[in-house]
């Protein structure tokens, strides 16, 4: 017997141990655009509020500030060159490094960070979902989907900060399940101190009766923001603030934001007639088109987004949170009615789908998870190029994939814990 349970440890941790290595080797030289936005924020700290965010107009277009995209041009390297719009406190913590190290140095050591996050989502998603399935099935599915999906392959190449959210979103919620609330709401505070998104997850925990990992998730945010005013000042936290607000008056449409804004926009208004933004400026090779929202749309968007909230906020408080699968229905929802919402804001959601072949049956579970991944699937993506051929086909069958994982999650919410009769 105590072989029996030793084996069934082993072999699990053994195949996240081959996983972590399997993402190093394949991302340790990333290129890490997305992260040179916090370096450069950091690096231009003290030189005020202008040279840390771009100060958008009323349309948020997605572009660095001037005095970034000088000094990469008088370097010896070019890239493409994206905005911060995280809160000051993590470009005025991360300046005195920029004097220590190089980016280069830096980025290599985000990139063994962010596969050993990658990896721990893995273990966390199982510990939540607690899935009737075997742990070595569990993160064998996921191990595959890590190494294949742009979902997760995405953010890796770019070392996106938006990986330490994720695992920060899943350790929160794994520490409530599991009897630990004050490091629970904790690591939800930091989440949502990074990504201020991460706050209407933890609504739901008041919404479903976890008031101890709420009021851990109050406090220490309170003392987070309250240290953030104290280090970077109020001119920082309102240029911040702006450009939070210029991004829900605003619709981006590329290949890597999928959510209802894009979607709606790339089928009604087409991108044809939208305004361009490329970093070519600055030797990049990628672009957006930006939409400024009317006010009506503003409106009927907010509104949506409001919706949802409480339509998740009823049923937290009608399942009281027993289902855990009510949590990658909540990660699909909340995303893809936000104003903003790239591919890898749904990192979170895509490990839960092992889980489904215990709720839906193996066959219909495989076909399901087969269905929502396959439009972000490098291998599918070659094989049936046909169905990928155009910026239209990919926006509308990832979208539609988004949506019926969602549809699968919510199904097998509301039937709680029995196995679904195909």
């Amino acid at each position: 017997m105590a072989s029996q349970d030793s084996s069934a440890f082993t072999r699990p941790a053994l195949l996240l141990g081959l996983l972590f290595l399997a993402l190093i080797a394949m991302f340790y030289r990333a290129s890490g655009y997305d992260l040179q936005s916090l370096w450069l924020a950091a690096a231009f700290f003290e030189n005020g509020p202008a040279a840390v965010y771009a100060v958008s107009g009323d349309t948020f277009q997605m572009k660095p500030p001037d005095a970034w995209m000088a000094a990469v041009l008088a370097g010896e390297t070019t890239s493409a060159i994206y905005p911060y719009i995280y809160p000051p406190i993590w470009a005025w913590a991360l300046a005195p490094l920029t004097d220590a190290i190089d980016f280069q140095a830096f980025l290599l050591g985000m990139s063994f960070l962010n596969a050993a996050l990658v990896t721990a989502m893995v273990y966390l998603a199982w510990r939540i979902a607690s899935p009737g399935l075997p742990a070595l099935a569990f993160i064998g599915i996921c191990a595959v989907i890590a190494m294949t999906s742009l979902v997760v392959l995405l953010p890796l190449s770019e070392a996106q900060p938006q990986i330490i959210v994720s695992f920060l979103i899943l350790l929160g919620i794994e520490r409530d399940k599991s009897n630990h609330p004050i490091i629970g709401g904790a690591a939800m505070a930091l989440a949502a101190a990074i990504k201020l998104y991460p706050l209407i997850f933890a609504l739901f925990w008041l919404c479903g009766g976890r008031r101890a990992t709420f009021s851990s998730f109050v406090i220490t945010g309170a003392a987070l923001g309250l240290t953030s005013l104290a280090v970077a000042g109020w001119p920082m936290h309102a240029a911040f603030l702006h450009e939070i607000s210029a991004i829900s008056g605003t619709v981006l449409t590329s290949l890597a934001i999928f959510s209802l804004d894009p979607l709606l926009a790339v089928m009604l208004i087409g991108t044809e007639n939208m305004a361009s933004v490329t970093t070519q400026a600055t030797g990049g090779a990628t672009g957006w088109q930006v939409y400024a929202k009317p006010a009506l749309w503003s409106v009927i968007s907010l509104g949506v987004q409001l919706v949802t909230i409480a339509g998740l906020g009823w049923l937290a408080w009608k399942t009281r949170l027993k289902d855990p699968l009510f949590w990658p229905l909540a990660f699909i929802a909340i995303a893809w009615v936000s104003p903003l919402s790239w591919l890898y804001h749904y990192m979170t959601a895509i490990f839960f789908l092992p889980a489904l072949l215990h709720r839906f049956g193996t066959v219909s579970g495989i076909l399901l998870s087969f269905l929502i991944v396959m439009p972000t699937n490098l291998a599918v993506r070659t094989f049936f190029s046909a169905l990928f051929d155009s910026p239209l086909a990919i926006v509308v069958t990832t979208n539609a994939a988004l949506l019926l994982a969602a549809i699968a999650f919510f199904i097998a919410v509301i039937r709680s814990q029995r196995p679904f009769q195909t």
